[in-house]
């Protein structure tokens, strides 16, 4: 499964289907939470995502809390985010997770 973001539009794939929503606007992102209502999960689910902030270009927080977060508290599902703060947080938290 991989997002592209070609021309500012991403492609998900779930269940070998591709669907595409663009973003970049509060109407577009209303689109892609009722796309992801629609085809990802019929009832609402827990998220849980991790944000590393000083990884890659360090815009991971400025992403998340401008673009991911709004779109996803659109959605029906629960999210918990967990920020990471050193070296190993993601692994150490993924291993406690309980699924």
């Amino acid at each position: 499964d991989q997002a592209t973001l070609p021309n500012g539009v991403w492609h998900l794939t779930a269940e070998r289907r591709t669907r595409e929503a663009d973003l970049g606007d509060e109407a577009l992102a209303k689109t892609w939470a009722q796309a992801v209502k629609t085809w990802a999960y019929l009832e609402p689910r827990q998220l849980h995502v991790v944000i590393n902030p000083f990884s890659g270009t360090g815009r991971g927080m400025q992403i998340w809390e401008t673009v991911v977060k709004p779109v996803l508290d659109l959605s029906p599902h629960v999210v918990q985010e967990h920020i990471t703060t050193s070296r190993g947080d993601a692994t150490r938290y993924c291993r406690e997770l309980q699924l």
